[in-house]
């Protein structure tokens, strides 16, 4: 099952990252920086086996210039698998469900005034 991250989620998600031998946030440990924490939350899938976070991924929500106009677009900011449910397809899985998402869900104010500018683009390096 994928769905997004909720607060009930962090532990699992600090434990996958310890796992996935990544450092943990300061956002998600830190009580001062509960918006940065949501923020977070609220832009990472996670897919779930058995109940279990397996895998999550993060798309940060951005614009940028491109050809003299504001688009918008998101950064692939991480992805992660622990180790016991690597090569199952769960990264795909949520790369495919979180730019399908990104393209269908762009309400940003430019796409509101231009549909076409809704492509949902991502960068994979954005920072």
């Amino acid at each position: 099952m994928i769905r997004r991250l909720s607060e009930q989620d962090v532990e699992a998600y600090l434990e996958l990252r310890r796992r996935a031998v990544w450092g943990v946030p300061d956002e998600l440990t830190n009580p001062d920086k509960a918006d940065a924490k949501a923020r977070r939350l609220a832009a990472t899938w996670g897919y779930f086996e058995d109940g279990n976070l397996a895998s999550t991924a993060t798309f940060r929500p951005l614009s940028m210039w491109v050809a003299g106009q504001m688009v918008p677009m998101a950064g692939l900011a991480s992805v992660g698998t622990g180790p016991e449910y690597r090569r199952k397809g769960y990264v795909k899985k949520l790369l495919e469900h979180g730019l399908t998402d990104l393209h269908a869900h762009n309400q940003t104010e430019a796409v509101k005034s231009d549909a076409s500018l809704g492509i949902g683009w991502c960068l994979e390096y954005p920072f």
